[in-house]
């Protein structure tokens, strides 16, 4: 079952009439109180989308205006409220191939198939059926359809389906494509037939040009003559004055008196006067 369970029945009691019943759905753990109605009657639903898929027991009890609870009822249900995981592809080429994966929910996998349609339903769809006894699988499409039509270029959808022993499918979808493929096509242009052309040559002749001597003259590059320094005095002119200056010097130990300094001193500016008037003539 799946989705809401609505349990309902009737509470008989002979002595001090039913005062209302409760439902477990675990086993006895918790107990929650059933709606009564006229006559007798009583229902409860039960949400099996909030519990795994799975068996399950349900319990119900009911008690009296004496506070006397009555024997248990049981049902055994089944709830299988998730089908199968199923997973695809999303998009893949003509030559490539599509991978498959189905995942049972707590019941085996009764039948797992593929489909391949034209969108616009020109040709009978194709169908491959896979072997429920594996979780992954290989999807190969030869580009036929059911009828053995060859799929033109285009995009094609793909629907995987995989069901439970209890009739409940997951499914996932997918699209393989066929692309445009550029066909090459060869292309023989004949090529203009050759045609022998004469043409002149220039053969390049050497010509040995005898060389040419050339005569470099030298330009004499005049000397700087360099003239002995003259002495502006003759020798024996300073041996001369050597000679006086020592007299002058003795004299003027010997003598101390001022004038006779001054004389000597006189005498010397004469002396070296006329010796530079000679040097002058000289030259």
């Amino acid at each position: 079952m799946q989705g809401d369970v609505r349990f309902a029945g009737s509470l008989v009691d002979g002595m001090s009439g039913p005062d209302g019943g409760e439902v477990s759905v675990d086993g006895g753990n918790t107990w929650q109180a059933v709606s009564m109605s006229a006559g007798d009657g009583w229902s409860y639903i039960w949400h099996s989308g909030e519990v795994p898929n799975g068996e399950y027991t349900i319990q119900m009890r009911g008690r009296d205006r004496a506070g006397n609870v009555g024997d248990l009822v049981s049902i055994a249900l089944t709830v299988d409220n998730a089908p199968p995981a199923v997973s695809i592809t999303e998009r893949w080429w003509i030559w490539e191939n599509g991978t498959l994966k189905v995942s049972p929910n707590h019941f085996p996998i009764a039948s797992i198939q593929v489909t391949i349609r034209d969108p616009r339903k020109r040709w009978k769809e194709l169908v491959l059926d896979f072997d429920p006894g594996r979780n992954s699988y290989v999807v190969k499409w030869d580009r036929r359809f059911g009828d053995g039509t060859l799929a033109p270029v285009g995009e094609y959808p793909v629907l995987a389906e995989a069901c439970d022993v209890n009739g409940l499918c997951g499914q996932d979808a997918g699209r393989i494509v066929i692309p445009e493929v550029a066909t090459l096509t060869a292309t023989l242009t004949p090529s203009p037939t050759a045609t022998s052309t004469l043409m002149p040559s220039i053969t390049p002749v050497a010509t040995q040009i005898p060389p040419t001597t050339t005569l470099v003259l030298s330009t004499p590059v005049p000397e700087e003559i360099t003239e002995p320094a003259q002495s502006s005095l003759p020798l024996w002119q300073i041996i001369g004055l050597l000679g006086l200056f020592m007299v002058i010097a003795s004299a003027s130990v010997v003598d101390p008196r001022p004038k006779a300094l001054e004389r000597l001193g006189e005498t010397f500016r004469n002396m070296s006067e006329s010796s530079k008037d000679e040097s002058i003539n000289n030259k």
